[in-house]
């Protein structure tokens, strides 16, 4: 990684997401700026996968402390299992 791009400046708002986005895979009660609890991940899923999702972004909100966050990252809604 080359670091942050010089003019970039950095944006409360955007790591404000990304922090709720972490709450979020720790499903956790409050959010931060939020009027409307979002969906958290459901404790019932497969213990790897709740690890890796809850590193995955304790990683992300670090390095975006470290970097000015161009852009917040983009999630995929649930979806079931059906074929359309």
């Amino acid at each position: 990684m080359l670091g942050a791009f010089p003019n970039m400046r950095r944006t409360n708002a955007k790591a404000r997401v990304m922090r709720n986005h972490r709450l979020a895979a720790y499903d956790a009660d409050e959010y931060e700026g939020l009027q409307i609890k979002p969906q958290g991940i459901k404790a019932n899923i497969a213990y790897y996968l709740l690890t890796a999702a809850t590193k995955a972004w304790d990683d992300a909100v670090q390095l975006g402390e470290n970097l000015a966050i161009a852009s917040t990252a983009t999630v995929i809604a649930p979806t079931d299992n059906r074929i359309w």
